[in-house]
C-alpha cells in the first residue's frame, strides 16, 4: 500500500488556505517559462499520449531546452512524463525489467515517495544516511554492501 503523497497533502493545505482568503506563496513554479512556447496548443496533441511522451511536445521541449545540442543524437533519449514521480517510476521500472531485479540506493534525507517507487517497481531499496555534518555526502566504503 502506498502512503499518502506529501506533495498532494501540502497542495490540499495550500488550496484550503487560498480558498479561505489567505495570500499564499509556494515554490511550485516551472523551471522554464512556458509562455515562451507560444505555438503549444492542447488541441494539437493526442490526449492518450505515447509511451515516451507526445512527439510534438518532445520536439518542442528538445528545441527549447537543448537548442545547443544535436537533436538527432538525443531525440530517443528524452521522455516526457506527467512529473518527477512518473519519471522516477519509469527509470526504476526500466531498471527492474532489464535486470529482472535491482537494488535502488536511496540517499537520506529523501522524499518519502522514493521508497514507494522503488518498492512498486519491483526493486529492493537500501538507505544511505547522510548529514549536514558530512555535507550530505555518501560514504563510498559502504557501497560494498549495496
Amino acid at each position: 500500500m502506498l502512503r499518502k503523497s506529501v506533495t498532494l497533502s501540502l497542495q490540499e493545505k495550500v488550496d484550503f488556505l487560498k480558498s479561505s482568503g489567505k495570500k499564499i506563496f509556494t515554490l511550485s513554479n516551472p523551471s522554464f517559462n512556458p509562455k515562451k512556447i507560444k505555438s503549444l496548443s492542447i488541441n494539437k496533441f493526442n490526449l492518450q499520449g505515447q509511451l515516451t511522451g507526445e512527439s510534438k511536445l518532445k520536439k518542442l521541449s528538445i528545441n527549447y531546452l537543448f537548442k545547443n545540442w544535436n537533436y538527432n543524437k538525443i531525440k530517443n533519449d528524452v521522455i516526457i512524463t506527467s512529473g518527477a514521480k512518473a519519471a522516477l517510476y519509469c527509470v526504476f521500472k526500466g531498471i527492474s525489467d532489464y535486470l529482472k531485479k535491482a537494488n535502488i540506493g536511496i540517499i537520506n534525507p529523501n522524499w518519502p515517495t522514493y521508497e514507494d517507487l522503488a518498492r512498486i517497481s519491483g526493486n529492493k531499496h537500501y538507505y544511505f544516511n547522510t548529514t549536514l555534518k558530512n555535507n550530505f555526502e555518501i560514504d563510498c566504503s559502504k557501497l560494498i554492501f549495496f
